[in-house]
């Protein structure tokens, strides 16, 4: 027979039980939701352009032209004048010409190490380039299925102003502003998701970019040159090692 002590105990038993597995499952659903809330922003998008009437509201040009080169992935310390220890013969004291030029001409060059927020992938950080807004971490998503930036940007403001731009380099710029490079003469993208290769966008962007930087008669006003080796090299598999 059960007695009446084992009939109390039963029930406090399984409230307790009840009480422990509700606290348990409050703990995890405020987890869940501070990481969406707080990790996985949202982004918003503002659809304001800016708009400068007669020029009014800009400052006066002090360039004809721009020439704006990115190099996808490269560590401030592959150019740093003061390389961190144990030093690296394959990535350190490399490519000099950065801080040649600086050292040259210190009054119109500088190097500075700037830090990125996450993500860091290259369709996040154009749009942060060009728009100077903050993309949010959910947003790694969309750089495998790009759309075009809808807010206002660095090259919608070019573009606006009747400016000619020429790109050769990451097809992502493609993505992002389709309506903007489309002349066939000045725009060469090249395929930027075969990370196993190391040579053909570098290489596409070297063939295209001294023609129109000798042109006596620049077909443009800008040039966006966008090198992706760097990059691919760091995230390529074991067939292609780093040191």
């Amino acid at each position: 027979m059960v007695s009446d002590t084992a009939l109390q105990r039963r029930p406090k038993g399984f409230l307790l039980a009840v009480g422990l597995l509700c606290w348990i499952s409050f703990i995890h659903l405020s987890g869940i939701y501070l990481f969406t809330r707080g990790f996985l922003l949202s982004r918003l998008s503002l659809s304001n352009v800016g708009s400068c009437p007669d020029g009014q509201c800009a400052t006066s040009a002090t360039h004809k032209r721009l020439v704006f080169i990115i190099i996808d992935a490269l560590r401030f310390d592959f150019i740093s004048p003061d390389p961190p220890s144990p030093v690296s013969e394959f990535h350190h004291n490399i490519l000099t010409l950065p801080r040649e030029l600086s050292a040259k001409s210190p009054s119109r060059s500088f190097m500075f190490q700037a830090y990125s927020d996450p993500p860091t992938t290259t369709l996040q950080r154009i749009k942060g380039i060009t728009t100077g807004s903050l993309p949010t971490f959910v947003d790694v998503t969309s750089n495998f299925g790009a759309s075009s930036i809808e807010e206002d940007s660095l090259i919608n403001q070019l573009d606006r102003a009747g400016k000619k731009i020429a790109f050769m380099g990451d097809d992502t710029w493609m993505t992002v502003f389709p309506t903007t490079f489309s002349d066939s003469n000045t725009t060469f993208p090249y395929d930027s998701f075969n990370v196993e290769d190391l040579h053909s966008v570098d290489d596409g962007v070297i063939r295209h970019i001294f023609p129109l930087l000798q042109e006596k008669s620049p077909s443009w006003d800008v040039l966006i040159g966008h090198f992706l080796g760097a990059d691919h090299e760091l995230g390529a598999d074991d067939e292609y090692p780093i040191h």
